[in-house]
């Protein structure tokens, strides 16, 4: 059955609407276990960091350190690899002990790295603690000693290097007077991939991280000028892939610039002329039977006017 583009825009509504108000995924363990002995570390952003509407994955480091419970002897450094919005490591230790997991987020923000967050310190026992969940974090860190925090100075687009109320970073990333914020929708449980900040003229290639069986991504474009921006998914698979570029109007309706075309056997390209302000993209296969995305590549393409 062939599915027109207003059937597509139609559906991918609904789709971006569900997951606007969707609550997160479930909760999982982040540290599980198993029969092998090999303890397997999972670590999603902490909710207070996800908060940040500007967060560049990229820029975040976790770093899990195990200790002796008794001494404090430093045990292991678990080695985390970024697998879309998770983080993923193993490590082993002799089950008959007792030992200190301490768990703490980094973020490099003006070429310095500063703590975000911290799990309270928990002490474990692998013979017992097969499965262990960081139900909380504490971002009671503060950079510049202004007394706001670390993360509250992102959230409010601020910069947490410089103290006091001259640092704010300028331009901010805020919508124009037309728009709401589509930037919610990744506060909401959405798989945010990146942000872009565009002014002047630019063409250039980025890799987007996915994680296994992630089937879209959304990513976020501030225009600080008009101009023209074209997006392309130039390589990864699937072949084929749909794609959106919308906003959200005052009211929350969905306004959308362009789509790509239906029955088109290629990678999606997308471009509008669009005023200053904050944009939503969204890539995924047009199939029913989604396919995961992987090793994806866009181009942006920007031109001011």
């Amino acid at each position: 059955m062939k599915i027109t583009t207003d059937q597509l825009r139609k559906l991918l509504a609904i789709a971006i609407l569900a997951l606007m108000a969707a609550c997160g995924p479930a909760e999982l363990p982040d540290l599980v276990t198993g029969a092998d002995g090999q303890t397997r570390v999972g670590l999603g952003i902490p909710p207070p960091v996800m908060q940040v509407r500007s967060l560049d994955r990229s820029q975040l480091l976790p770093r899990v350190n195990i200790s002796q419970a008794d001494n404090a002897t430093p045990v292991s450094t678990v080695e985390l690899q970024r697998q879309g919005d998770q983080w993923v490591g193993r490590f082993s230790l002799p089950d008959n002990g007792v030992y200190i997991l301490d768990i703490a987020w980094f973020y490099t923000v003006g070429g310095r790295q500063i703590q975000l967050a911290a799990a309270p310190r928990k002490s474990i026992s692998l013979a017992s603690d097969r499965n262990i969940s960081i139900s909380s974090y504490d971002t009671d860190f503060d950079e510049d000693s202004d007394g706001v925090s670390n993360v509250d100075e992102l959230k409010q687009d601020r910069d947490p290097l410089v103290s006091g109320a001259g640092s704010q970073t300028t331009p901010l990333p805020v919508p124009n007077d037309q728009q709401g914020d589509c930037r919610e929708a990744d506060v909401a449980g959405g798989q945010l991939s990146s942000f872009f900040q565009l002014r002047d003229a630019a063409a250039q290639s980025f890799s987007i991280p996915t994680a296994i069986g992630q089937t879209a991504i959304f990513e976020v474009y501030y225009l600080e000028v008009p101009g023209t921006l074209t997006i392309e998914h130039v390589s990864g698979d699937p072949a084929v892939t749909q794609a959106t570029l919308f906003d959200l109007e005052l009211n929350l309706a969905l306004r959308f610039f362009d789509a790509s075309e239906d029955g088109r056997a290629e990678r999606a390209i997308v471009s509008a002329s669009l005023d200053a302000g904050i944009y939503c993209y969204w890539l995924s296969d047009p199939a029913a039977e989604k396919t995961p995305l992987t090793e994806i590549i866009i181009r942006n393409s920007f031109v001011p006017r």
